[in-house]
């Protein structure tokens, strides 16, 4: 028996007869088993009506979920009697949002977290600040959003909008996205960007840099050398300030820092972060970022809250093991020392989960079927890999029926990824399970991509691959491309100097 439900349960078995529920709707009895585990719950559907047994909140929420569905694409109000115990593969089930690229409205975002709960994923990664923008209340720092939440046009890639773009989330609005979360059972983890992608903050506080040269809030994508000081105690006061007031407003134990993409040429030629990394034993540049990044979660620590880092943090080798990595490019091997030290990881990997790219180059049998995770974990380390998320950046998404164009159905894709048995591998199963479930999706005002570009032929997949980049990248974006391409390559030789 096969149940139109994503993702799909980890156990069901089919029982004899049927339960038909009267149009007053069905007869639902709840139980707390608190044998039963977190988000964990068995499912009863017999011809005496519903039980639903679960230890959580969560639980109950997740069998409500999937009841739904079972009832939605079912005839004639004749459910199939059978038992279903699940509970997900892992805990960590994520959807990333940039906010800062493009800014959505809160009605906007709630659809997006509707979207999210009915597919069982429970933590929403709010990216509110980079260079293009900062999009969250500081009282303590009236101009990150008098000066670093505007812009005065828009220039990714090809894409140009004349006019000055801007937009922040009050301290209102992010505890209403919070509260409607927490209903839900959502996790709301804000990411702050330190010390790269800081263009905004030295838009507003240029004293932040290493050379406190004024610079505009950019108009366009991109890695940016503007990197706050992170030798300066004015610096670390600034950072500090900024998270007390962000742990304040999330009850979650997480918070973002950043922490990609974060050139190292102002460093290298600050004495000042000389000075420090030579105090400190610092051997180079990538040890001075870990440093940093150690003494921001050390500090968190005090709000209960716990630091996630993009894995460029890593490169350093000395990440303290109790700072999470989100692994999306580069060496995975820098995953698997992190997870051997006794650290976590969260799965973002760029060509399968990200949600920004164009279908033709990852198509959903791409996200549904090339998880894989980090090599030569040690046995005792493996459960440091919390879960799977999927980044949605959003240079070239202008409006939210992009966003939902560009969402789903990858994102279910993922959700089941991460839910499901790994023994759940059937993509054309899955596709056809979607398609039930479109309607459900399109009610909540969430329209998915059409089905023609899932999966396209190689000869279209190659055509919309070139497509997507020639709108993305102009000549001058292929040779900043260039340029950190040769950053790069110094930070290994910072490495190998050492």
């Amino acid at each position: 028996m096969k149940l139109p439900v994503i993702p799909y349960p980890q156990q069901v078995k089919a029982l004899e007869g049927s339960y038909t529920f009267p149009e007053s709707g069905p007869q639902i009895r709840r139980e707390t088993v608190h044998e039963l585990a977190e988000e964990a719950y068995k499912l009863t559907i017999s011809p005496e009506g519903i039980l639903i047994q679960s230890a959580s909140e969560s639980g109950f929420l997740n069998a409500g979920r999937t009841l739904r569905q079972i009832i939605r694409h079912t005839p004639n109000r004749t459910l199939p009697c059978c038992v279903i115990q699940d509970f997900p593969r892992y805990s960590h089930r994520g959807f990333m949002l940039d906010c800062v690229r493009h800014f959505f409205t809160v009605a906007e975002i709630k659809k997006l977290i509707d979207a999210m709960a009915m597919f069982k994923m429970n933590v929403f990664h709010w990216h509110l600040t980079d260079d293009q923008g900062w999009r969250i209340q500081i009282d303590r720092y009236p101009l990150l959003t008098g000066i670093g939440s505007k812009r005065p046009y828009s220039d990714f890639g090809r894409d140009y909008e004349p006019g000055e773009y801007g937009g922040f989330y009050t301290k209102d609005d992010i505890r209403e996205i919070v509260a409607y979360c927490t209903a839900r059972c959502i996790e709301v983890i804000p990411e702050i960007e330190f010390p790269g992608h800081a263009t905004s903050i030295l838009a507003a506080y240029p004293e932040l840099s290493c050379d406190g040269h004024p610079v505009q809030v950019s108009t366009r994508g991109g890695v940016h050398t503007n990197t706050i000081c992170v030798s300066s105690e004015k610096t670390m006061e600034f950072v500090q300030n900024v998270l007390t007031e962000v742990a304040g407003l999330f009850p979650g134990k997480r918070i973002h820092l950043g922490g990609d993409e974060a050139p190292k040429d102002h460093w290298m030629n600050c004495p000042h972060c000389q000075a420090y990394m030579e105090e400190h034993g610092l051997k180079n540049a990538l040890e001075l970022q870990c440093d940093f990044t150690n003494r921001v979660a050390e500090f968190l620590k005090q709000f209960g809250k716990t630091a996630v880092v993009w894995s460029d943090s890593i490169k350093g080798h000395n990440l303290s093991p109790e700072v999470t990595s989100q692994y999306w490019v580069g060496d995975i091997n820098l995953t698997t020392e992190h997870l051997n030290k006794g650290g976590k990881t969260i799965m973002s990997t760029c060509g399968v989960f990200y949600l920004d790219m164009s279908y033709g180059q990852t198509a959903v049998s791409t996200t549904y079927n090339r998880f894989t995770l980090p090599p030569d974990v040690l046995p005792e380390c493996e459960a440091g890999v919390l879960g799977i998320e999927t980044p949605l950046w959003t240079e070239f998404i202008q409006n939210f029926e992009r966003l939902a164009f560009q969402a789903f159905p990858r994102a279910a894709a993922a959700a089941e990824r991460a839910w499901s048995s790994a023994e759940i591998s059937n993509v054309d199963d899955f596709k056809a399970r979607f398609k039930l479930l479109y309607t459900d999706l399109m009610e909540i005002g969430v329209t998915p991509a059409p089905e023609k570009l899932w999966d396209m032929s190689k000869p279209k997949r190659i055509w919309d691959a070139l497509k997507y980049w020639h709108h993305a990248m102009t000549r001058d974006d292929i040779q900043k491309f260039i340029a950190q391409m040769k950053r790069e390559r110094k930070e290994v030789e910072y490495e190998k100097q050492s």
